[in-house]
């Protein structure tokens, strides 16, 4: 899953923007892979017991039209899993800073 997200501006936030572009990439991917992690789960939550049970067994590559039958947004729970994500960095950060600076 591909997502578009900046992280550029994630990384200024958080005082990562001096990183070496890749300790940047390096980073970048672990935050994508948290990210799908996340998605995942919130479709997990979402799927019957049945609808768990029959996308155990479907290749990757059907995995949209399964959602589509569905009514599952994938777009929508990307950006909502992204975005808390997000602002979860960001008020970690904010919270650490704050212990280092008493």
């Amino acid at each position: 899953m591909k997502l578009d997200f900046n992280y550029e501006d994630l990384f200024d936030k958080i005082g990562l923007s001096d990183l070496p572009l890749e300790e940047k990439e390096k980073r970048f991917q672990e935050m994508q892979d948290i990210i799908e992690q996340g998605v995942f789960l919130r479709i997990w939550e979402i799927l019957s017991e049945e609808d768990r049970e029959i996308f155990d067994k479907i290749p990757e590559e059907e995995f949209l039209d399964f959602f589509q039958k569905r009514s599952i947004d994938l777009p929508s729970i990307v950006n909502e899993v992204a975005q808390e994500y997000r602002e979860s960095i960001i008020a970690d950060m904010a919270y650490i800073e704050s212990k280092l600076n008493k």
